[in-house]
């Protein structure tokens, strides 16, 4: 079915509603940009109470992050496009300070992009594939942050990604 977007991420007013118009002019779906700002503002809020908590017990806050320097990598096999589970996404490659170890967003910088993900998350739009390494049964998110973290947000237990698994003497 033709779907086509009335008003979409760059309009003017932060208030305009986001409309989802079916080809025959039923609308299917409405969600403004405020709303999607006060969840991202109550993701933040949720990772800053996380945090607290964290300290107090001593838990691990931020996403581990990949590292191969201690151990080299040997092989690597390209698993193409998998259903995964967003559980066993751990960590990240290059945004571990970004969001933190639930992939809540952690700073106020990756607030344009989160909402635009969840306006079109919202809204029913093709989310592209994440890429991730994988090691034994955990992946380390290469490009997909955002995604991943509106997708927890809403309680999503599966993600499409583009896999490549990784292979090294230390974890043999």
């Amino acid at each position: 079915q033709h779907l086509r977007q009335l008003t979409g991420w760059g309009t003017a007013s932060p208030t305009a509603p986001i409309t989802m118009v079916s080809g025959d002019g039923q609308m299917l779906y409405s969600a403004s940009r405020n709303d999607a700002i006060l969840e991202f503002s109550h993701a933040r809020q949720t990772s800053w109470w996380r945090n607290v908590s964290r300290k107090i017990t001593a838990k691990r806050s931020h996403l581990s992050m990949f590292n191969e320097t201690n151990c080299p990598i040997t092989e690597r096999f390209d698993r193409g496009v998998q259903t995964i589970e967003l559980s066993k996404v751990v960590g990240s490659v290059n945004r571990s300070d970004d969001f933190d170890a639930d992939f809540l967003p952690r700073v106020d910088y990756v607030q344009d992009r989160w909402v635009n993900i969840h306006l079109a998350y919202q809204n029913g739009e093709y989310l592209p594939p994440i890429d991730v390494y994988k090691f034994d049964d955990q992946y380390y998110v290469i490009d997909g942050h955002h995604r991943v973290s509106v997708m927890r947000f809403h309680g999503q237990q599966y993600i499409e990604a583009s896999v490549i698994e990784l292979h090294s003497p230390c974890w043999n």
